[in-house]
Parts: C-alpha cells; sequence; structure tokens
C-alpha cells in the first residue's frame, strides 16, 4: 500500500530528530499506558507516532488514472518537569525539533507533495495520577499523488 510507504517515511523523517537533545525515541503505535511508564520510572520525555487514516481528496481520469490522498498521523508527547514553565518548555522544545524535521524535508524525498502539522491539541494529564506531567498531540497530514486509492 502506498499509504504504509509514506507512514514509514514520515516516521523516519521525525526518528530522525530523536535523540537530539531532550527528545525522546519515537516508539510506533503504542500506548498511552506506555508513556505514563516510562515517566513514572523516571524518564523526562516519551513521543509515540500512530498511524492515522487515508482520505481521498481527488481523482484524475483519462488516459493515466491517479488518487489525490491525505495521509494523517498523530504524534503523542508527554513530558515531566517541575513547574509549568518548564513542562511548556519542554513540550516546546520537543515540537519544534518535529517542525524542523518536517522543514528540512517537505516533500520526504518527493514522495509527496507536502506533509505539515496541521493541529496541536494541549493535554492536560494532571488526573493520571503521575505529577509534573504534560501531554500534547500533533496531527500530521502528508498529501500525495498514487496510482491507487491505498
Amino acid at each position: 500500500m502506498v499509504s504504509d510507504t509514506v507512514l514509514e517515511a514520515m516516521h523516519a523523517a521525525l526518528a530522525g530528530a530523536s535523540g537530539a537533545a531532550d527528545v525522546p525515541e519515537l516508539r510506533r503505535n503504542e500506548t498511552l499506558d506506555s508513556a505514563l511508564e516510562a515517566v513514572s520510572d523516571g524518564a523526562s520525555a516519551w513521543s509515540n507516532f500512530v498511524d492515522g487514516d487515508l482520505e481521498r481528496i481527488g481523482e484524475a481520469m483519462g488516459g493515466d488514472y491517479a488518487y489525490e490522498l491525505r495521509q494523517s498521523a498523530l504524534v503523542e508527547i508527554v513530558v515531566r518537569a517541575p513547574g509549568d514553565a518548564g513542562r511548556r518548555a519542554a513540550l516546546a522544545a520537543i515540537v519544534d525539533l518535529y517542525q524542523d524535521a518536517i522543514e528540512a524535508d517537505p516533500t520526504l524525498a518527493g514522495s509527496v507533495s507536502v506533509w505539515e502539522i496541521t493541529d496541536l491539541q494541549r493535554d492536560n494529564l494532571a488526573e493520571t495520577g503521575v505529577p509534573n506531567i504534560k501531554g500534547a498531540t500533533l496531527t500530521l497530514s502528508a498529501e500525495f499523488i498514487a496510482d491507487r486509492p491505498i
């Protein structure tokens, strides 16, 4: 499936930023329980790439039949730091590094027309019982042309 190839490329580009500064290894398709275990065990941050949905935007008819598709994905980020300012700064540093990775290769080596962060949702995770944590979810979107609708 072409959409799997796009998801792999998105994950690889962001995973390349992992390990730099305080950006954790970018996991894939794990549960939030994994994040809570990691920060409970002393990790300062956790991030997870979650495969998203594929949407058909349009299709071209004629000699070359092609589909215009949009692949979405989520990146879940959880940080642990004392004080709200420290948590916000840790989240911002990770999000900025992921944004830099996207800007460094905006077409994923020519495999997509464009990919970008389309949404940022800040999550207040205080109800989990793990002190001093904050989370955010990034929504990513990549648009591309394929000869198959998947």
